[in-house]
């Protein structure tokens, strides 16, 4: 066996490139089969892994060393796999391993496209210096926030309270417990190992001390339920919506604030209220926001897409990263923006961030690639500036189709938005081919699939708004990767893959955005694959409703808080409400999910958005232009063409509607009612006479596919809406009567 090991290692060694020589951490003893296996897994990425430290920027220096992060599916944790320090990934092994010592725990957390995250490894985790400190007085753990959202949800949460904010690279110190006892984002070197010498000394000498003031913390971090006694109302739904159109920039559209982020959930709300109660401040504030994000730093207007925010508050100066849930959000909030205010410059930037994520982000394989680091050659932003040489290159013209900004206080700028209406198309072109000679930024390849489901999402959305069919085929395409690819033999989802690796289990987010994205994906295709597998993932992700990486918790601020994405508790709580209507029997479930969300929203604050949007939708119902009713049974397209609306109806066979004069007195007449805007002259299809099983005497009913139109007039710029009720019946029982609310504004 000895031998076995030895020659292993010579092996292994042999297949390396002979500039670099790897050693185990330093001051660790390692096992040498344990290090040979470490090194045959290296041996397998090498390439990947010299590439991923390559576009981080780190050092490459002839001596390297090597951990058990190798193995992990996940390039931020293979980057820091050849750090002197004895890094272990979250695991119970690793927690274990530091209550059998008794020695503090070091839980770094990051991504793979982080900026700060990339100049704190450069500038601590490859010193050899802190590496010892580490290796001697703690156990390290390196953690991929997008692999373990709820870990990162919880640290998050740590960092906000105790400063105040929070943002990556997370850094915190735990006692043997695994109870916080620091907290901080990113530290220069100095400050760093000022901070990890400090508390080693205090836990040996006074570790009773640090135990106290992670009690303290661990308190003020545990969710109690202060709701106790106090009634839901819907007004405080109401009093979000008034509260966050409070603090809109109405200068520069956009929340308040010091950095700009998208904030698609808040749209979305915004939008619904709009369709609720027609305002023309709040449409003008709405529209502002939308074009602000469509013209300005935060859209790239050369490669395309959206970064993920502005540092400042007039939206030009972009971090320069760019996340997929970014795209398939705006994505989304676009397309519903478009059905609401019939813009048709919302339709072509719809369709120019699907091109760009299907260039960019698309993997050989189908699935859509996690992010695109904002560094390049060490440096944020270089890909997307361009140098005086390169601006003096191109034509006076074509860079005055643009506004450009100056990047930081370099001589380096970007084009921060339009400055004319003039060819912009070729003018985008232009300086699309001044960069085409550069390799591309690092890609972060995981296919997380929470991400992947909001793409998914995304495209059906594009798809109901616009009608194109490229957006549904994109989106069954993606939906049979994610079942093939997302879902073991046992039927268990993973959170991602990574290259050919499979990642963790999945979290809530992904169990609830994918069974919303294949409900919606059923609505469209009436495909009962889809609507099966929603249903089991609802009641999957219902499993882990409540719950931290800890255990149960309870539901609290974070978990109602959208923060970039959007609350996953609450997509799950909606599917259900829907799930219910379509004859699922999750009453119980349901009514305890929602009394969850309702407790912890009377006493919570921030953005909540997503969550009052399902509260004001749970009252006063949805003013989409495709609804269903009846259990699923009935689906009503609505379209509108020369003032003239048509309600577009289909039933499943076997089921109608009363006509809209029924023989008897009793039955609920379908009937058009209108609001905000003049109907004449409606039309109803001709009626069927027939008599059904639960009724004797002949009926008067519509069935299979109809129509009823009229003729609309709208008063005012602000729309109107349509309402229409009707009763729906199969031969043998009837539904209770329903009220469908559409929304119109015409061009």
């Amino acid at each position: 066996m000895r031998f076995l090991i030895i020659f292993l290692f010579f092996f292994s060694a042999s297949l390396f490139s002979s500039e670099y020589i790897y050693n185990s951490p330093v001051g660790v003893e390692i096992k040498e089969g344990e290090f040979a296996n470490w090194q045959q897994a290296l041996i397998k990425q090498e390439e990947v892994v010299n590439a991923l430290v390559q576009s981080a920027g780190v050092a490459n220096v002839n001596t390297r060393y090597l951990n058990r992060l190798i193995y992990e599916a996940s390039p931020y944790l293979l980057r820091h796999s050849l750090n002197p320090i004895n890094w272990y990934p979250w695991q119970v092994d690793a927690l274990a391993k530091a209550k059998r010592e008794n020695k503090l725990i070091f839980v770094s957390i990051g991504y793979s496209t982080c900026h700060w995250c990339h100049v704190m490894e450069k500038e601590s985790f490859t010193k050899k210096s802190i590496a010892e400190v580490l290796n001697q007085d703690f156990v390290s753990i390196k953690v991929d926030r997008e692999l373990t959202p709820d870990v990162d949800q919880y640290f998050t949460r740590a960092l906000e309270l105790t400063k105040g904010s929070a943002g990556w690279p997370i850094n915190a110190i735990l006692t043997p417990d695994a109870e916080v006892v620091w907290l901080d984002s990113y530290l220069s070197p100095e400050s760093f190992v000022k901070v990890i010498n400090q508390l080693s000394k205090i836990w040996q000498s006074t570790p009773q001390k640090a135990k106290q003031v992670a009690k303290n913390l661990a308190g003020q971090l545990r969710i109690k339920n202060n709701s106790a006694g106090i009634t839901w109302h819907i007004e405080k739904s109401e009093q979000a919506v008034k509260t966050l159109i409070k603090n809109l920039d109405t200068d520069h559209g956009g929340l308040s604030g010091d950095r700009k982020f998208p904030n698609a959930s808040a749209l979305q709300l915004l939008i619904y209220q709009y369709q609720l109660t027609p305002d023309p401040v709040l449409g003008r504030h709405i529209k502002h926001f939308l074009n602000q994000l469509a013209s300005k730093g935060i859209r790239d207007h050369v490669h395309g897409g959206f970064y993920r925010y502005s540092t400042d508050t007039m939206w030009h100066q972009p971090h320069f990263e760019k996340m997929l849930y970014n795209q398939a959000l705006l994505i989304s909030t676009f397309s519903k923006a478009y059905q609401v205010f019939k813009d048709d410059d919302y339709r072509l930037l719809v369709i120019d961030t699907i091109n760009f994520v299907q260039e960019w982000f698309k993997s050989p394989e189908g699935g859509y690639y996690s992010g695109i680091d904002a560094d390049y050659l060490g440096r944020e932003g270089l890909y997307y500036v361009f140098s005086p040489q390169e601006l003096a290159s191109i034509d006076p013209v074509t860079l005055n189709q643009f506004s450009w900004c100056d990047f930081n206080t370099t001589a380096l700028k970007f084009p921060c938005s339009f400055s004319s209406v003039g060819e912009r198309d070729s003018a985008r072109q232009v300086l699309y081919s001044a960069k085409s000679e550069l390799a591309k930024p690092h890609i972060d390849k995981k296919v997380i699939t929470a991400w992947n489901a909001l793409m998914l999402s995304a495209f059906v959305d594009a798809y109901t708004a616009f009608k194109d069919p490229r957006f549904l085929s994109q989106a069954l395409d993606l939906a049979k990767i994610i079942k093939d690819n997302h879902i073991d033999q046992s039927g268990t989802l993973i959170r991602a893959r990574y290259l050919d690796k499979v990642a963790v289990d999945a979290v809530i987010n992904d169990y609830a955005y994918l069974a919303s994205a294949m409900f919606t994906l059923f609505q469209e295709t009436q495909d009962q694959e889809w609507y099966q597998l929603s249903v089991k993932l609802y009641q999957q992700g219902s499993s882990l409703f409540g719950k931290n990486y800890q255990g149960y918790q309870g539901i609290g601020n974070s978990e109602l808080d959208d923060g970039e994405l959007i609350s996953a508790h609450t997509v799950l709580v909606s599917l259900g409400a829907k799930l219910r209507r379509y004859g699922e029997k999750n009453s119980t479930r349901l009514t305890q999910q929602l009394s969850q969300l309702q407790q912890a929203a009377m006493v919570s604050s921030g953005g909540n958005f997503s969550t009052h949007e399902l509260f004001l939708k749970d009252i006063h119902g949805v003013f989409d232009n495709k609804q269903f009713f009846a259990k699923g049974k009935g689906q009503i397209q609505l379209s509108l063409h020369n003032n003239r609306v048509t309600l577009s109806i289909q039933l499943a066979k076997g089921w109608h509607i009363n006509s809209n004069q029924p023989n008897q007195k009793f039955l609920i007449p379908t009937k058009l009612h209108f609001k905000g805007i003049g109907g004449s002259n409606v039309e109803f299809p001709e009626a069927s006479i027939k008599t059904l099983g639960f009724n004797q005497s002949a009926l008067s009913l519509f069935e299979g596919r109809f129509e009823i139109s009229a003729n609309i007039d709208v008063t005012n710029e602000l729309g109107g809406k349509v309402q229409l009720n009707l009763q729906a019946c199969s031969d043998k029982v009837c539904l209770l009567p329903e009220k469908l609310n559409f929304y119109i504004k015409d061009k």
